[in-house]
């Protein structure tokens, strides 16, 4: 299953940097590799994050201004890629980039390690796909980590929320400041706040 499912139907625009907006919106203010989001502590808003050409535009130059190959993507993810793509003699070797908006690199191609943070590939896209965009950078670790942390704890409040309302006399101080608690690690963690920021000026890649 895809991570992303974007629009069928964008409007024709004439140059591909008109439709960054249109990105954002589809893939939920996050990069399309790493899941960076724009809100995230390393997210840096709407302009640190840039259009990747899926298929590079020095090899592919009849896409580049077609949406379907347009990615949003943080800068970390997009200069890494960069102009990249798997030779014939690697393809032939089953070599490629995971495509987000085919499959899911995180479950079908690699595993994670709740522990550290790390992708370890579970196949040879994974494996190109993790090495080439550099996924298993420091930062990209600490930030896995982290969410899965945060989404043990909020588990688990949930479950003592749950357990405290069903008490005869509910201690509905706590109760509030455990929601809360959820509340701000879901905010951080999970689903950040998108900072605001004029979307009509536009980051070049």
């Amino acid at each position: 299953m895809p991570i992303f499912r974007r629009r069928a139907d964008p409007p024709p625009e004439s140059n591909y940097r008109q439709y960054k907006q249109l990105l954002r919106e589809d893939f939920d203010c996050r990069c399309a590799y790493c899941l960076l989001h724009e809100g995230d502590t390393y997210g840096g808003g709407f302009h640190n994050f840039q259009i990747d050409h899926f298929r590079p535009r020095t090899k592919f130059r009849e896409l580049i201004n077609t949406y379907s190959n347009l990615y949003y993507s943080c800068r970390w993810c997009n200069r890494a890629k960069d102009e990249t793509w798997p030779s014939d003699e690697e393809q032939q070797r089953g070599f490629a980039f995971v495509d987000p908006c085919v499959e899911d690199l995180y479950t079908t191609h690699s595993k994670l390690n709740p522990n550290t943070g790390k992708l370890t590939a579970r196949s040879k896209p994974g494996e190109y796909t993790i090495r080439e965009i550099r996924l298993n950078r420091r930062m990209f670790k600490k930030l896995r980590k982290e969410r899965i942390e945060a989404q043990e704890i909020i588990q688990s409040t949930q479950t003592r929320i749950s357990r405290l309302e069903a008490q005869r006399h509910p201690k509905l101080e706590l109760i509030s400041s455990l929601k809360d608690k959820v509340t701000q690690l879901t905010e951080k963690y999970i689903n950040p706040k998108v900072p605001y920021e004029a979307t009509d000026l536009l980051v070049d890649k």
